[in-house]
């Protein structure tokens, strides 16, 4: 099964990395759409998602990560058009010099290939590291957590519509299904098919990057931001609660010390 995703990769990204800019901004455009087009689709899968979570006494803060609202697929759409606002890197000369010799020198952006992204449950991720992914000339393959692969799936879906009303190789976009986390190190182990690993640096995926080790992959590890507020004595602790209160809307892991 990944190595058929990992072929199918290699076969789209030669498609996705000489498309023009306009090209790519279309289909950006109609992914933003066809998320809301497709929301009630989208919510009934999350819905799934929820139930099947529900039994996994999973934190409040997880369980509001992974959950969907008619809002934040509205938010999901509005993050794809600042996508389409963003440069096209994909040739972009970043420096230029002239050898002792004569000759000019044009050092240029190039896309990967073919990137696979590890994240956990944020359902957001799918469509928002998918554009990114498409508008740097790459093909992307997803490996998102256990929790929300029903809700992943239905967003994919909705991005592969518009990807093949513009006659562009539905998979430039995949997403791996299993829930085994031994296929994610299977995954990351594809040096074959995949340029770049992009994971999520958590202590549940810490084995993963030990046995990674032995592999010669790409990998880029996105560290984790954590807000630590350091309340002394006789401040304004309401100020502060309001303020963690607010980060954590956010979706910033946040931790309260007295000191």
């Amino acid at each position: 099964m990944l190595k058929d995703i990992g072929i199918k990769a290699q076969k789209a990204a030669e498609q996705v990395k000489k498309l023009d800019s306009d090209l790519k901004n279309k289909i950006i455009d109609d992914m933003s759409s066809q998320l809301l087009e497709d929301k009630d689709s989208i919510l009934d899968a999350n819905n799934q998602d929820l139930q099947n979570a529900s039994n996994l006494n999973l934190s409040s803060a997880l369980v509001d990560r992974l959950t969907l609202s008619k809002e934040r697929l509205v938010g999901m759409s509005e993050g794809l058009q600042k996508i389409i606002d963003l440069e096209d890197p994909v040739n972009l000369v970043t420096k230029s010099w002239k050898t002792k010799e004569g000759l000019n020198i044009d050092k240029k952006r190039s896309p990967f290939g073919v990137i696979g992204v590890i994240y956990e449950a944020r359902p957001n991720v799918t469509s928002d590291v998918s554009a990114l992914c498409l508008k740097s000339g790459n093909a992307v393959v997803l490996k998102g957590s256990s929790y929300c692969v029903d809700s992943n799936n239905a967003i994919l879906k909705s991005l592969q519509k518009a990807l093949k009303s513009n006659h562009v190789d539905e998979n430039s976009i995949q997403l791996i299904k299993s829930k085994d986390r031994d296929d994610a190190i299977k995954f990351m182990q594809l040096k074959e098919y995949i340029d770049l690993i992009v994971q999520e640096e958590e202590e549940v995926l810490s084995i993963l990057l030990l046995k990674m080790r032995r592999s010669h992959s790409y990998l880029m590890v996105m560290e984790m931001f954590i807000c630590t507020f350091m309340m002394m004595p006789k401040k304004n602790t309401l100020m502060t609660l309001s303020l963690i209160l607010k980060s954590r809307d956010q979706e910033y892991v946040t931790h309260l010390r007295h000191s």
